[in-house]
Protein backbone atom coordinates (compact mmCIF):
# COMPACT_ATOMS: atom_id res chain seq x y z
CA UNK A 1 0.00 0.00 0.00
CA UNK A 2 1.64 3.16 -1.43
CA UNK A 3 0.03 5.36 2.12
CA UNK A 4 1.51 3.30 4.61
CA UNK A 5 4.13 5.55 5.11
CA UNK A 6 6.04 7.71 8.01
CA UNK A 7 6.02 11.29 8.40
CA UNK A 8 6.30 13.80 11.59
CA UNK A 9 3.26 15.90 12.83
CA UNK A 10 3.71 19.63 13.10
CA UNK A 11 1.95 21.64 15.48
CA UNK A 12 1.57 25.51 14.75
CA UNK A 13 -0.45 28.07 16.25
CA UNK A 14 -3.14 28.00 14.31
CA UNK A 15 -3.28 24.61 12.86
CA UNK A 16 -2.08 21.06 12.99
CA UNK A 17 -0.15 19.82 9.81
CA UNK A 18 1.49 16.48 8.84
CA UNK A 19 4.69 16.17 6.97
CA UNK A 20 5.28 12.39 4.76
CA UNK A 21 8.86 12.09 4.84
CA UNK A 22 9.46 8.34 3.75
CA UNK A 23 6.97 5.46 1.87
CA UNK A 24 8.50 2.23 2.31
CA UNK A 25 8.74 -0.76 0.26
CA UNK A 26 6.48 -3.28 1.47
CA UNK A 27 7.31 -6.75 -0.33
CA UNK A 28 4.65 -8.96 1.52
CA UNK A 29 1.03 -7.39 1.03
CA UNK A 30 -0.16 -5.54 4.25
CA UNK A 31 -3.79 -6.88 4.61
CA UNK A 32 -6.00 -4.28 5.62
CA UNK A 33 -9.45 -3.96 7.57
CA UNK A 34 -12.20 -1.86 5.77
CA UNK A 35 -15.11 -0.42 7.88
CA UNK A 36 -17.95 1.25 5.96
CA UNK A 37 -19.11 4.20 8.04
CA UNK A 38 -21.80 6.73 7.45
CA UNK A 39 -20.79 10.88 6.98
CA UNK A 40 -21.77 13.05 9.82
CA UNK A 41 -21.95 17.06 9.67
CA UNK A 42 -18.66 16.78 11.09
CA UNK A 43 -17.10 13.78 8.69
CA UNK A 44 -18.97 15.56 6.00
CA UNK A 45 -16.98 19.15 6.43
CA UNK A 46 -13.92 17.36 6.88
CA UNK A 47 -14.61 15.65 3.31
CA UNK A 48 -15.46 19.11 2.03
CA UNK A 49 -12.47 20.57 2.59
CA UNK A 50 -10.12 17.50 1.63
CA UNK A 51 -12.37 17.93 -1.99
CA UNK A 52 -11.09 21.48 -1.77
CA UNK A 53 -8.04 19.98 -2.58
CA UNK A 54 -8.16 17.26 -5.19
CA UNK A 55 -9.29 16.98 -8.56
CA UNK A 56 -11.04 13.84 -8.68
CA UNK A 57 -14.65 14.31 -7.54
CA UNK A 58 -16.23 11.38 -6.01
CA UNK A 59 -19.92 12.59 -6.20
CA UNK A 60 -20.84 12.97 -2.47
CA UNK A 61 -24.01 14.27 -1.70
CA UNK A 62 -24.76 14.94 1.88
CA UNK A 63 -27.68 16.31 3.73
CA UNK A 64 -28.74 15.80 7.50
CA UNK A 65 -31.88 14.68 6.66
CA UNK A 66 -31.60 11.82 4.38
CA UNK A 67 -32.43 8.53 5.97
CA UNK A 68 -29.71 6.56 4.04
CA UNK A 69 -26.72 9.00 4.49
CA UNK A 70 -23.80 8.53 1.97
CA UNK A 71 -20.58 6.05 3.66
CA UNK A 72 -17.24 6.46 3.43
CA UNK A 73 -14.38 4.11 4.28
CA UNK A 74 -12.21 3.54 7.25
CA UNK A 75 -8.84 1.49 5.85
CA UNK A 76 -6.84 0.83 8.78
CA UNK A 77 -3.57 -1.76 8.78
CA UNK A 78 -4.80 -5.28 10.27
CA UNK A 79 -1.30 -6.32 11.03
CA UNK A 80 1.02 -3.59 12.79
CA UNK A 81 3.70 -6.56 13.25
CA UNK A 82 3.80 -7.28 9.67
CA UNK A 83 4.61 -3.75 9.05
CA UNK A 84 7.17 -3.58 11.49
CA UNK A 85 8.51 -6.63 10.65
CA UNK A 86 8.84 -5.02 6.85
CA UNK A 87 10.55 -1.44 8.27
CA UNK A 88 13.20 -3.98 9.88
CA UNK A 89 13.94 -5.10 6.22
CA UNK A 90 17.16 -4.20 4.95
CA UNK A 91 15.44 -2.53 1.92
CA UNK A 92 13.97 -0.20 4.66
CA UNK A 93 16.39 0.15 6.99
CA UNK A 94 17.20 3.96 6.41
CA UNK A 95 13.12 4.86 7.07
CA UNK A 96 13.39 2.07 10.08
CA UNK A 97 16.79 4.41 11.99
CA UNK A 98 14.81 7.55 10.93
CA UNK A 99 11.70 5.85 12.52
CA UNK A 100 13.81 4.93 15.83
CA UNK A 101 15.42 8.40 15.99
CA UNK A 102 12.70 10.67 15.98
CA UNK A 103 10.26 10.85 18.31
CA UNK A 104 7.94 12.84 16.27
CA UNK A 105 7.49 10.68 13.64
CA UNK A 106 5.18 7.89 13.05
CA UNK A 107 3.59 5.48 10.14
CA UNK A 108 0.02 6.21 8.94
CA UNK A 109 -1.91 3.18 9.92
CA UNK A 110 -5.44 4.37 8.72
CA UNK A 111 -6.96 6.47 6.54
CA UNK A 112 -10.70 7.27 5.53
CA UNK A 113 -11.65 7.65 1.85
CA UNK A 114 -14.78 8.30 0.34
CA UNK A 115 -15.29 6.31 -3.29
CA UNK A 116 -18.21 6.64 -5.75
CA UNK A 117 -21.37 3.77 -5.55
CA UNK A 118 -19.74 1.23 -7.23
CA UNK A 119 -16.15 1.19 -6.20
CA UNK A 120 -17.54 1.53 -2.28
CA UNK A 121 -19.64 -1.15 -2.82
CA UNK A 122 -16.75 -3.66 -4.92
CA UNK A 123 -13.98 -2.85 -1.90
CA UNK A 124 -16.65 -3.72 0.85
CA UNK A 125 -17.77 -7.29 -1.31
CA UNK A 126 -13.72 -8.47 -1.35
CA UNK A 127 -13.06 -11.79 0.25
CA UNK A 128 -9.56 -9.92 1.62
CA UNK A 129 -8.01 -6.22 0.72
CA UNK A 130 -4.36 -5.42 0.64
Amino acid sequence: MPWIGLGIDKDYILKNDYNPIALPRYETPIKIKVSALEFTNTTHKTFEKAMSAQSNDVGVTYHDSLSIKPKYLKLEISDLLEVLNALKNETNQEAFEFLKNNPNTHVVTTIAMAFNTSQLELILTAEEVF
